[in-house]
């Protein structure tokens, strides 16, 4: 057989591979995109585990009956998924129990999500088990039978709790307008103990950084070295209202930032077990939640006049 009509041959036989695959995939339903035309405000979460509201304002985020922040990041991704879904197939009807319960989308399994607008409702997401392809979740749209699988970890992104997606974030000041700092420690802070106040006045050059009731030379860069730390404070847990965790306060410490002044007061509570270690909360005027601090955040309050010493 010469070489030309081979080269025909096979040409032909490809060519034919792909109408089959063409005539296959055309018989399916095909990527089908479910948009949402509205700004969703109000997002509604109900799984086996846990149900909750996140309610937008402004262009903040909160969820559940406190109103807890809830992390900005979260909250747009939870927007991002629920406005544009593309479902890649049709794979099956809610119609069967059996179907309905081998993608994990009964009631004991599934994960419902629901998109708001000014109380009207733009979609409700019903969310299976994850494909073996993890980037590929089962899913069903509004009041609809079909179960499709659609492109994206929407059962990883929306597989979560309200504690998880709270916002970490105390405060955050504005470095500039920090102009003094008051630490109030007590006996529990060994060789920190005592009051401290350091401010400054002026601005630029002409900044004058003023400490009490020591006796030293104060270091301009390594004072506002520690203003700028103060100006941002992160949580690892958050604890209830008033919740009393059983340690002793180390110390109390207001910042004053512009025309606002802000509260602190952290306690210590013992290590319990030979390995662990030392559990520090507090408590701020900026939340009516006990919050917990990691060691270096606390370490930033428990400071001394000699630290800022040239």
């Amino acid at each position: 057989m010469k070489t030309r009509k081979l080269i025909l041959i096979i040409a032909d036989a490809l060519l034919l591979a792909v109408c089959i695959i063409q005539a296959v995939f055309s018989g399916r339903d095909g990527i089908v995109s479910f948009t949402c035309a509205d700004d969703i405000d109000e997002i509604v979460f109900e799984s086996p585990a846990e149900s909750f509201t996140l309610v937008k304002e402004g262009e903040d985020w909160f969820g559940g009956e406190k109103k807890y922040p809830v992390n900005k990041n979260s909250a747009e991704s939870f927007v991002s998924q629920l406005s544009e879904i593309r479902a890649l197939d049709k794979v099956g009807s809610l119609g069967s129990a059996a179907t309905a319960e081998r993608y994990e989308l009964d009631e004991s399994h599934r994960i419902s999500v629901t998109a708001k607008k000014d109380g009207k409702v733009l979609r409700t997401v019903l969310i299976g088990k994850e494909s073996p392809a993890s980037s590929q979740s089962y899913i069903s749209i509004d009041d609809k039978k079909d179960i499709y699988l659609a492109s994206g970890n929407i059962r990883s992104t929306f597989n979560t709790s309200l504690t998880s997606i709270r916002s970490r974030g105390v405060w955050q000041l504005e470095k500039s307008e920090i102009t003094g700092v008051t630490l109030r420690k007590t006996a529990a802070a060994g060789d920190k103990e005592g009051l401290l106040t350091i401010s400054k006045m002026g601005s630029g050059e002409d900044i004058v950084w003023n400490i009490s009731p020591a006796e030293i030379q104060i270091d301009s860069e390594k004072a506002q070295a520690w203003f700028d730390s103060l100006a941002s404070l992160t949580t690892p847990v958050w604890h209830n209202e008033n919740e009393d965790l059983g340690g002793t306060e180390l110390v109390s410490a207001e910042i004053t930032c512009g025309f606002k002044t802000v509260k602190i007061t952290i306690y210590e509570k013992p290590a319990e077990g030979e390995d662990a270690n030392p559990l520090y909360y507090a408590e701020s005027s900026e939340t009516p939640y006990v919050f917990e601090l990691a060691s270096y955040s606390a370490d930033k309050f428990l400071k001394k006049a000699e630290d800022f010493a040239k």
